[in-house]
């Protein structure tokens, strides 16, 4: 399977970046869901109710010099065939050292998994971080993690949030981070889940974290997932995101099937995944340094 995909949005040069993929029951896709409708809706794609593979795809964009990785992957874990995002961005020609500014759509951990090595060495070392701060404030407090029976997450959050304790940036509403780069508030999945958003000569690329997590949702608006912490929240968030890209704007779903890229149309009450040709262009940065 390919480990990148690049395109571009006006004069960005935007590289699709595999991490792997990861098994999901679709009752942990589908929460809400009816039995009935779920297994119509899981036949039509001759999906299986138990071991739905789920992809993790990264997405770096060159912003005028300046390389830019939205989330960084779920770094390595023992069962599951995630954790190559550095690996597919050494494919693609560029060098951890290369990435000079990280944001991170939220805190879930295959999105900051990827921040630290398995020695808790932080892998993105020239980069400034940027998140929003109620998420920070959010994955950082004790007391929310006990709350949720998530107690035996502390000291991974301590690990991966607190490798860029100095180095990040909190950001509040709406906030422009470079030109043509900004982030947009998209909270319901997590309290302070973002939307990145690229613009470059008149075209617009958003990468939307989890605000978009499976296609199917576009069809069936209602759904929502067992990690949505808010599920009313998220699915008005997911409705406003539609509204906003219809047709003209192109889409980076980190879990939508690889490399995630593509545009929605409105059909009636529903709407409909157009992925993008995976034609995009073989560009390999021969300049960039490429390692691991």
């Amino acid at each position: 399977m390919s480990t990148n995909h690049c395109f571009k949005v006006g004069e960005f040069e935007c590289i699709a970046v595999a991490d792997g993929t990861n098994d999901y029951a679709a009752k942990r896709l589908f929460t809400n869901a009816p039995e009935d409708e779920m297994a119509q809706a899981l036949d039509k794609r001759s999906l299986g109710p138990d071991e739905i593979a789920i992809p993790y795809t990264c997405l770096t964009v060159n912003v005028n010099g300046r390389w830019v990785l939205v989330d960084t992957g779920a770094g390595v874990r023992e069962k599951a065939r995630v954790g190559q995002v550095v690996r597919s961005l050494a494919a693609a020609g560029i060098d951890r050292a290369d990435i000079k500014l990280v944001i991170l759509t939220h805190g879930h951990t295959d999105h900051i998994g990827g921040l630290t090595d398995k020695a808790g060495e932080l892998r993105f070392r020239e980069a400034q971080y940027v998140i929003g701060k109620g998420e920070w404030e959010f994955w950082r407090t004790k007391e929310n993690l006990i709350e949720l029976g998530w107690e035996s997450m502390i000291p991974y959050m301590e690990e991966k949030l607190g490798s860029i304790e100095g180095r990040v940036d909190l950001v509040e509403g709406e906030s422009e981070i470079l030109p043509g780069l900004r982030v947009i508030p998209a909270e319901g999945h997590t309290p302070g889940h973002m939307v990145v958003a690229f613009s470059s000569e008149g075209e617009e690329l958003w990468s939307t974290g989890d605000a978009l997590i499976h296609p199917i949702h576009l069809e069936h608006l209602g759904w929502y997932t067992v990690f949505d912490l808010a599920p009313e929240e998220a699915i008005e968030t997911k409705l406003r995101i539609l509204d906003t890209v219809e047709n003209e704007v192109m889409i980076h779903a980190f879990h939508f099937p690889f490399p995630g890229i593509g545009r929605v149309n409105r059909e009636g009450e529903r709407w409909r995944w157009r992925p993008i040709e995976m034609k995009g262009y073989s560009k390999v940065l021969s300049h960039n340094r490429a390692g691991g």
